[in-house]
């Protein structure tokens, strides 16, 4: 009997230890998976309830679909555990309660419990309680003192901010659809990074929502609805069998109808933020930047962070007012709105509207379309379609009387024909028409009812398009409107269109494509001397101007057609903008496959060559030579983020600009004070002279500044003061003669590469404003057509946006 017993407890101990360890084992696996399933956001009564269910079907030996999420998985199969040790030890409790070790049993279980207490209270003080410690060398885990002063401006009861981080597998938008190992490991650890930085944030204001999107499950969500025959997969009947991990569709359902939209229309990936109502965007290249071809030299993935900078500004800007980007032509059909696929610059608003911007047309003349001089005015898209719409109402409210007086004569006339006799009809009509019997009668009848079925037709409907026009005249605001057109004075209204603006484009297409003769005059640009003041008091503002002009070159055979449009040669604003160093070419840059293009559209001119394909532009630096100083200390920002785009993607950058000017930067004069200018300064009784008469301008640049400049042509390319091809004459490059005065200038004849665009922060030049300090930034592109068309491609949706943004 002693022999068993010690058999027994051997076994029992054993036994009793391993009931321990899974016990202990499971209540911490279950602690773990509770914090996971808080985390996630996966922990509700239903999950729960469902699961608990599942767990009691299983304990009872039924077969069950466990489509339960993992974490609360592990929560209940922990619970169970925790549950089973906890009964045996009770079981062992009420057993040895009178025996001779019950107080070092029950001292056993006190411990126990005692120390349960101390780990779950541990855990509820940390939550109220926790600190962050970063290790790290460049304490990488740290937001800025700056940052985390303006996170902790943000109150709770502003409501929740929700971080949409949303995997579309594209990189820079459309540039390829062909995607490697760098480009899905980069995404990885984006993903990874955003969580790192909103637990951040988490610490420091209200609390944020992170919901992760990737296309591939959308793909999976859709073959699995799609999925029929036997192997698709059927559910028991039973509704507790129903529930399963939220899918990419469960996860957008629950989304705001504005942030669903704005993840629709992401041509990228990208990261959404959005609180109350209102959404931001940025790509993943704006938060950690892929240098793929360092990634493809070193053999490892290179992510160039960009800083968290970016990521908190979209936070904390969520609700602030949109910029405003006015984009000033001088004519509805060149705006936004355009319905022309050629000329309309729809594209540009569509890219700008994604990335957060307000975009608004400033219309700056009325009767292009007319013969004679057009007016100089300015009104926004609304006034034009008001005064669209008004036009088409009061035609409709004169034709529409007019057809239904047409349909009541001939609905008299069809009775006539119906009703009168033959002997009457022939009385009244016989004498042109001849014999009218029963045939004819009916003949014209049937006819007379077809045209009667007609014009119901067109009266129908002109009421329905009058029904529309009253429709669209109701949404726009008319008292607004109504005040715009109160306002007559040219430069009042100006300055009010341009005091809602933030930044200013001005696209003057021109060269289409100058060997098809597709081109307009640059004359119908020319703005009035009172619209150029109001641009120049923009600028003294500080606010920027993008500046996309195009050539200025005529074709000598049409250019005496032109003169009501005004004067040939550069207008107001383009002066204006010399005065801050800005130098516009003069002639019109043409390629080398154009040349031959010229002699063969001649020939024919039906033939398809003068859509030759042109070189694509660079982001390199020119070498020293006519027109650069060579190279500088450092380039265009602009540049910059092209070059690092090119690298990002491990290509050439593809963007052909076809017939553009030369674009050049020179520094403006610096004026100097001279020696008389000083004694009036020392000399009080002098004061009340001309100060500007008293300064001595310095010395001009001998070169532009090459450090401005951020697209530049192939070298196969030259540049012509008269590009059009004529009965004797077509367009070639020859050397200029040694007597040319432009020999050594800018404008002289040369071959490639040209700049073509040139983006400075500079000064305001003296007599603009008397703050010395003050400054402006001003972007010009040679081309006004290089953002038109209905959508743009990818490579000059960035170009367009890192302007815009810079």
């Amino acid at each position: 009997m002693a022999l068993d017993t010690r058999q027994r407890g051997v076994w029992w101990s054993r036994s009793h230890f391993l009931t321990r360890f899974v016990g202990l084992t499971g209540l911490v696996v279950a602690g773990v998976a509770l914090f996971l399933a808080l985390l996630d956001g996966v922990l509700t009564l239903e999950v729960v309830r469902l699961g608990w269910d599942n767990v009691l079907m299983i304990l009872q030996g039924q077969e069950v679909q466990w489509n339960a999420p993992l974490a609360v998985s592990v929560l209940l199969g922990g619970i169970v555990a925790g549950l089973f040790a906890l009964i045996v030890e009770m079981m062992i409790l009420l057993r040895v309660v009178a025996g001779r070790r019950s107080a070092f049993g029950f001292n056993w279980a006190i411990q126990v419990g005692l120390a349960a207490a101390l780990v779950v209270g541990l855990n509820v003080f940390s939550f109220a309680h926790h600190a962050r410690f970063d290790w790290t060398w460049g304490r990488l885990f740290t937001l800025p003192d700056d940052v985390q002063r303006d996170m902790r401006a943000l109150t709770a009861d502003q409501g929740k901010t929700t971080i949409v981080v949303f995997q579309r597998h594209k990189t820079f938008g459309r540039f390829s659809d062909k995607t490697d190992a760098y480009d899905y490991a980069a995404e990885q650890k984006v993903v990874e990074k955003v969580h790192d930085l909103v637990e951040q944030f988490r610490d420091l204001g209200p609390q944020f929502e992170v919901v992760v999107l990737d296309v591939r499950d959308k793909e999976q969500d859709d073959s699995s609805k799609t999925t029929t025959g036997d192997d698709a997969p059927k559910a028991p009947d039973d509704t507790r069998y129903r529930a399963k991990p939220e899918g990419y569709y469960d996860k957008v359902e629950k989304l705001p109808p504005e942030l669903r939209q704005a993840i629709e229309d992401a041509p990228e990936n990208s990261i959404f933020f959005h609180a109350r109502g209102q959404v931001q965007r940025m790509s993943f290249n704006d938060f950690y930047r892929l240098d793929k071809q360092a990634s493809r030299h070193d053999g490892n993935l290179v992510l160039n962070y960009q800083g968290v900078g970016p990521f908190a500004r979209k936070v904390l800007t969520i609700e602030q007012k949109k910029p405003v980007i006015g984009v000033a032509t001088v004519h509805p059909l060149l705006g936004t709105r355009g319905d022309y696929d050629e000329l309309t610059l729809a594209g540009l608003s569509k890219a700008l509207a994604a990335y957060g911007f307000d975009v608004r047309d400033i219309i700056l003349k009325r009767g292009l379309e007319r013969r004679g001089s057009p007016e100089a005015t300015v009104f926004t898209y609304e006034e034009n379609k008001f005064e669209d719409l008004e036009e088409q109402l009061a035609f409709l409210d004169k034709s529409i009387p007019a057809i239904g007086d047409q349909l009541a004569q001939y609905t008299d006339l069809e009775r006539t024909w119906r009703t009168s006799s033959l002997d009457d009809l022939n009385k009244k009509y016989g004498r042109q028409l001849g014999k009218i019997d029963e045939e004819l009668r009916e003949t014209n009848v049937r006819r007379l009812q077809a045209v009667c079925d007609q014009i119901k037709v067109a009266l129908a409907r002109r009421e329905e398009q009058r029904k529309t026009a009253e429709g669209e005249k109701a949404k726009l605001n008319q008292d607004r409107i109504g005040e715009q057109r109160r306002l007559t004075d040219l430069k009042a209204k100006m300055d009010r269109n341009l005091a809602e603006c933030d930044l200013l484009i001005v696209p003057r297409i021109t060269m289409r494509n100058v060997a098809r003769a597709q081109y307009f005059t640059h004359r119908i640009h020319r703005l009035d001397a009172q619209q150029v003041a109001s641009i120049k008091e923009f600028m003294k503002a500080g606010k920027p101007v993008l500046a996309c002009f195009g050539p200025i070159n005529e074709d000598p055979e049409d250019a005496g057609g032109f003169d009501q449009l005004g004067a040939a040669g550069a207008d107001g604003l383009e002066e204006l903008l010399g005065e801050l160093g800005i130098r516009f070419g003069k002639q019109t840059i043409l390629f080398e496959v154009e040349e031959q293009a010229f002699g063969q559209q001649r020939s024919n001119p039906f033939s398809t060559t003068g859509n030759a394909q042109v070189p694509s532009v660079t982001f390199k630096r020119r070498l020293a030579g006519i027109g650069t100083a060579g190279e500088t200390a450092s380039a265009s920002p602009l540049r910059e983020s092209m070059e690092a785009a090119s690298r990002g993607l491990g290509q050439k950058l593809d963007l052909p600009v076809r017939n553009p000017r030369p674009i050049y930067y020179l520094p403006p004069r610096e004026p100097q004070i001279g020696a008389i200018a000083s004694l009036v300064a020392m000399t009080p009784d002098l004061a009340a002279l001309p100060w500007q008469a008293l300064y001595v301008a310095g010395a001009a640049p001998a070169y532009p500044n090459a450090e401005a400049e951020f697209l530049l042509t192939s070298g196969d390319a030259w540049n012509e003061p008269q590009p059009f091809a004529t009965a004797n004459r077509q367009p070639s490059f020859k050397m200029p003669d040694q007597k040319d005065p432009s020999i050594g200038t800018l404008d002289e004849v040369r071959r490639g590469p040209f700049p073509i665009a040139a983006a400075v922060d500079t000064p305001l030049p003296p007599g603009w404003s008397s703050d010395p300090g003050q400054r402006v930034r001003v972007a010009a592109i040679g081309s006004g057509g290089l953002f038109v068309g209905q959508d743009l491609s990818p490579v000059k949706e960035k170009l367009l946006l890192d302007t815009c943004n810079w």
